[in-house]
């Protein structure tokens, strides 16, 4: 972790220093990343894990938890179950390396994490938090019960706000090591798909975006919650409040 963010903090002296521009123009800050990327952090805000969505980790019982949560987890936020996904990695390490396991203070997605390492505060946003398979579609919160169901400690997800909410201000720590001027606001930012839609204006009814990188995700914007049969659709939440995305 400590490696990526040194390489995000000089891309950010080398923005500043390319674009010529004074860091006290810069009037906010946010973030993006690839979804189901996951940072676990310790009680003293260290990082004791950190990996992208490739990391397909998961417990002997993979079977198991499809049968038992598939239907629950696809009816509550629109997925279904596999191990990209964070409860896998959690329950992997629950089993495989308890000594870890129980450090766990705090899971943030990886653009969360970029935040809290500028900020020092912790939360999420439905785009991207949906993508922990552990928030609720249609209230675009966390879905208390799933978690206690499935073993985990509601305390350690953080707050969901919707996307631009801001959580916080570059610390004089992250000022250093970035180029930004402390006391630059930060702001929740959602995940890559989602944020590729609004920057191509993909946020009406309707509206459907393409983004072509590692995958070629096709996303359509929605008015409301959209559930369908497993093999059809993917539903998510767009980076827009009160609106989503299949």
């Amino acid at each position: 972790p400590q490696t990526f963010w040194d390489i995000l903090a000089g891309l950010i002296r080398k923005s500043i220093k390319k674009s010529g521009i004074d860091p006290a123009q810069i009037v906010g800050i946010s973030s993006t990343s690839h979804r189901e990327g996951v940072v676990f952090l310790d009680e003293d805000g260290r990082e004791l894990y950190a990996g992208p969505n490739i990391d397909m980790r998961a417990p002997s019982n993979v079977e198991e938890i499809e049968a038992k949560y598939g239907e629950r987890i696809h009816k509550t936020c629109g997925h279904w179950p596999f191990p990209m996904f964070v409860p896998y990695r959690l329950l992997w390490f629950k089993e495989k390396r308890p000594d870890i396991y129980e450090k766990i203070a705090s899971v943030l997605l990886l653009n969360n994490w970029m935040l809290y390492r500028l900020c020092g505060q912790k939360g999420t946003e439905p785009s991207n938090g949906i993508e922990t398979l552990l928030v609720d579609l249609k209230t675009r919160d966390w879905d208390v019960d799933l978690i206690r169901e499935m073993g985990f400690d509601p305390s350690i997800f953080p707050p969901v706000s919707e996307s631009g909410t801001v959580i916080g201000e570059v610390t004089e720590e992250a000022a250093a090591e970035t180029g930004l001027k402390a006391g630059t606001p930060v702001a929740l930012g959602g995940g890559d798909t989602q944020c590729a839609l609004l920057g191509t204006a993909a946020v009406e009814p309707g509206d459907v975006g393409v983004v072509l990188g590692t995958f070629g995700p096709i996303q359509m914007a929605v008015p409301m919650p959209i559930i369908s049969d497993p093999e059809l659709i993917w539903s998510g939440c767009h980076t827009v409040p009160g609106s989503w995305v299949i």
